[in-house]
């Protein structure tokens, strides 16, 4: 709890206990153990109103998300895959090296979250993403 607590003050967002039924891995774990741009080990935690990576501070809002892109996933040979996250500001975020046996759990997770593919999340806001920081700063104060 205290963790959590000083997590979500730095963030200024009210953050929640990881909750099972959000997301969880294989291994029953809340969290992926994966690379930020093949470099930064580290684990991702899925939680209902975002993602958090843990080893270089990174929080990605749900509500500034703008796609998410699953790559070499269709590889047979290869024992891992990436995720892409794109920003609604255009910011991209890779996570790499994500064992395959998770792809099904984080497809699951997008999925109930309504996170779009690349593919169906059409083009980028032309602003930026700066309404989409707004409506998320006026939606968590009311939280």
């Amino acid at each position: 709890p205290l963790l959590l607590a000083l997590l979500s003050a730095a963030l200024s967002l009210p953050l929640q206990r990881h909750k099972a039924q959000t997301f969880a891995s294989c291994k029953g774990e809340g969290a992926v153990k994966c690379n930020v741009k093949s470099v930064h080990d580290g684990y991702l935690f899925c939680f209902d109103n975002g993602m958090f990576f843990v080893s270089k501070f990174l929080f990605l809002r749900k509500s500034l998300v703008h796609s998410l892109d699953f790559g070499r996933t269709s590889s047979v040979s290869a024992r891992t895959f990436d995720v892409t996250v794109t920003m609604k500001s255009g910011e991209k975020h890779e996570f790499s090296m994500i064992d395959k046996e998770e792809h099904q759990r984080l497809l699951e997770y997008a999925q109930a979250l309504k996170l779009k593919p690349k593919e169906q999340a059409g083009p980028l806001p032309k602003d930026g993403g700066k309404s989409a920081v707004k409506e998320a700063e006026a939606e968590e104060g009311k939280a």
